[in-house]
């Protein structure tokens, strides 16, 4: 009988030792599934840094354009100020020319004025 415990607590300190093995195995197991999560974290981390960047170069880029716009804006606003100036100058010489015009018509009228008067002299 005491042989029969014996074998009994032989198998049963066995059994605990598979048992034991078994927990140490899915412990290991476990271990193995964490580290492979905090590996897809800092993943996920790098990735989102490098959306971050992403944004950040996109947003330089934007204001980059904005500015670029605004330059071309102010350039046509320039020119717009130019052409109107000319229109002014081109305005300025036509009534400049229209007074010589007149100022040559009364001297033409002048001039026909005094051959009338030549006429009369010298008839």
């Amino acid at each position: 009988t005491e042989t029969k415990e014996g074998q009994t607590e032989t198998e049963l300190g066995q059994t605990e030792a598979e048992e034991g093995q078994t927990e140490a195995g899915l412990g290991q197991i476990e271990a193995e599934v964490g580290q492979n999560e905090a590996v897809e974290g800092q993943t996920e981390a790098v990735e989102g840094q490098t959306e971050a960047q992403e944004g950040e170069i996109e947003a330089v880029e934007g204001q980059t354009e904005a500015e670029m716009g605004q330059n071309e804006a102010v350039e046509g606003q320039n020119k717009a100020v130019e052409g109107q100036t000319e229109a002014e100058v081109g305005q300025n010489e036509a009534v400049e020319g229209q007074t010589e015009a007149e100022l040559g018509q009364t001297e033409a009228k002048e001039g026909q004025t005094e051959a009338e008067l030549g006429l009369k002299v010298s008839n």
